[in-house]
């Protein structure tokens, strides 16, 4: 797999001009977190309102740069982005191991399993 560096110096509605060369790529992946979401979509548009006042406007500025890039809307592509950061954190709380011990609970770190 190809590695690619985004280049964090670049305005943020310019970070991702490279993605025009993977259109295909993004939309069979946003296409994926869709499927995974359908049911749950009315609840987020609900909610969009509310996670745009929470998320910085540069990251904003990312996600309409990206949907510039693919058959997706913002607030789709949006969306998607929520979506896979909710199945980091619910794949990183699956590394905790909770254990009852001497009338406390005792947790193992966390790992991220998708950091090198």
């Amino acid at each position: 797999m190809q590695e690619i560096t985004i280049n964090l110096d670049l305005p943020p509605n310019q970070r991702w001009d490279f993605a025009v060369d993977y259109r295909n790529e993004i939309n069979e992946l946003i296409a994926c977190y869709q499927k995974d979401i359908e049911d749950y979509e009315a609840l987020f548009e609900e909610y969009l309102v509310v996670f745009k006042t929470q998320i910085p406007a540069a990251y904003l500025e990312e996600i309409k740069c990206i949907a510039k890039y693919c058959d997706y809307n913002e607030n789709q592509v949006l969306f998607a982005n929520l979506y896979y950061a909710y199945c980091q954190i619910c794949v990183c709380l699956h590394g905790f191991c909770i254990l009852p011990r001497r009338g406390y609970l005792a947790c193992s770190k966390p790992r991220l399993v998708d950091r090198k």
